[in-house]
């Protein structure tokens, strides 16, 4: 009976390491047609190198930098309800001045930015992150999905925008 029981054990300790283990990458992007312009964002959030979820949304006027912002910001949102404590996340964008202003490289100096970095570093801080800056080649989901966002007018979720309000920030 206690080999069972260790068994048993052992099945879930398994099972819980593996899940602690679990591989998430968030791919993100922002497109502005124009700087400022019709803008979007792209999320795609692969888990153990699979995709997981793929999103796009337009963000009505906007620059480049901004859509960058916020699809890293919407990207976060959805994230957040799926990993479970302790879990890592790698940032990939192929936004140099983001990733090196999230990375505390670069300093934020557009006051439009100021109030974005600082919902992101909020939202971020409890999470275990790695950011990634990479060429646009090796970021071409999120990108397709930015452009998807703008050409299909895509409406970002609500719960989102009632996130952005608890900042008070309003799009």
């Amino acid at each position: 009976m206690a080999d069972k029981q260790s068994s048993i054990f052992d099945f879930i300790v398994d099972a819980f390491q593996e899940t602690q283990s679990d591989d998430w990458a968030l791919f993100v992007d922002g497109a502005s047609r124009g700087n400022p312009g019709p803008s979007g964002a792209g999320v795609y959030i692969t888990k153990n190198g699979k995709p997981f979820l793929k999103k796009g949304f337009y963000l009505e006027e906007k620059t480049n930098n901004e859509a960058e912002y916020l699809a890293l910001l919407i990207g976060v949102f959805f994230l957040k309800n799926h990993l479970l404590p302790g879990q890592r996340v790698r940032i990939v964008s192929d936004s140099g001045l983001l990733i090196k202003q999230m990375q505390g490289l670069y300093k934020v100096r557009k006051p439009e930015l100021q109030a974005l970095h600082l919902i992101a570093k909020r939202e971020l801080a409890a999470l275990h992150v790695d950011f990634e800056h990479v060429l646009r080649e090796k970021n071409t989901h999120a990108d397709a999905l930015a452009n998807e966002g703008v050409d299909k007018k895509t409406s970002l979720p609500l719960t989102f925008l009632d996130l952005l309000r608890t900042y008070d920030v309003y799009l």
